[in-house]
């Protein structure tokens, strides 16, 4: 079984696309679902009603910030991988979790290939009207990853799978509003020497507007690498 975990705050849109992504996986019988809002006002609450009968546990009330968001998932994780698949992104196509789950061995973090999703400004040569549209770009991930990537990459959180024993014991730091993430998958990989694996599979599309592609992450990154030495 593999565990899928979906945190929102007032995206009520963003989180019924997500939903809806999920739940429709040919394989769905395969996933525990979570969903963790952090008490919403713009009518997530009714979204998550809607389709409570698909959840393995759902919540609804204020959290500390993303990351708390997140571990809060870790008690009520029962399979072997969790995906954290947040509102806004979705999984690309209905058959991601079937083609994903014969790749699920024994490695700590299996990560797959995702899309990225960002809107363009068009502004008209005649009358000057602005328009924007919807640009998707592939990204594709390196099978080998070592300290300079993570100079200037990170594992995508909505496109990895890691082992529910191991996130268990490695939650999220919540010190950082960012780059927990990074921090997790970097110290998993380069210190605690965690086995890993790409695999060939588009897993998610990825909504570049979302907190993690603030620019404020680099000074939580450099606040961390200060700390530690580096």
């Amino acid at each position: 079984m593999i565990d899928i975990v979906t945190i929102n705050k007032d995206n009520k849109d963003g989180l019924e696309k997500t939903i809806l992504s999920v739940i429709n996986q040919t394989k769905f019988d395969e996933i525990n679902y979570i969903i963790i809002d952090g008490g919403s006002t713009d009518g997530s609450k009714e979204i998550i009603k809607k389709y409570k009968k698909y959840f393995g546990w759902s919540t609804s009330r204020k959290d500390k910030g993303i990351y708390n968001a997140m571990n809060k998932s870790l008690e009520h994780l029962q399979g072997d991988y969790v995906l954290f698949l947040n509102s806004g992104d979705y999984l690309v196509s209905n058959d991601v979790i079937s083609k994903v789950l014969k790749y699920l061995h024994d490695e700590t973090f299996i990560y797959g290939d995702e899309v990225l999703r960002y809107k363009q400004k068009r502004i008209g040569v005649v009358n000057k009207e602005v328009s924007y549209v919807e640009i998707e770009k592939p990204l594709y991930f390196p099978p080998i990853i070592n300290d300079g990537f993570f100079n200037t990459n990170a594992l995508p959180h909505q496109a990895t799978f890691i082992k529910c024993d191991y996130m268990k014991t490695h939650p999220y730091d919540e010190n950082y509003r960012i780059i927990s993430d990074w921090i997790m998958f970097r110290e998993g990989v380069l210190e605690n020497k965690v086995s890993y694996k790409h695999i060939p599979v588009v897993i998610s599309s990825f909504d570049m507007y979302g907190i993690s592609s603030n620019s404020g992450g680099m000074n939580e990154i450099n606040d961390y690498l200060s700390k530690k030495g580096k």
